[in-house]
């Protein structure tokens, strides 16, 4: 059985930094998810609400343009 041990919990603003880096980095988001201790769902969902509204991308290519556009324009702060 696979352990989530942050399964439900609230995202801190330096998990959100280190899933940003990994992302920029090229990581696999089932490699992201097991250091978060959660599923590659909750990955991909926490992703796709951190596309800036502006973007205006359409759902199909979104994952593709967190792993493309991201590493050069994407900046929380």
């Amino acid at each position: 059985m696979l352990r989530l041990p942050r399964r439900g919990a609230r995202w801190t603003r330096e998990e959100d930094e280190e899933l940003v880096a990994a992302v920029r980095a090229g990581a696999d988001l089932a490699v992201i998810a097991e250091q978060h201790g959660r599923t590659r769902s909750a990955i991909v969902s926490r992703l796709l609400r951190m596309i800036p509204a502006r973007e205006a991308i359409p759902e199909e290519e979104q994952l593709g343009w967190i792993r493309r556009g991201w590493r050069r324009s994407h900046d929380r702060r």
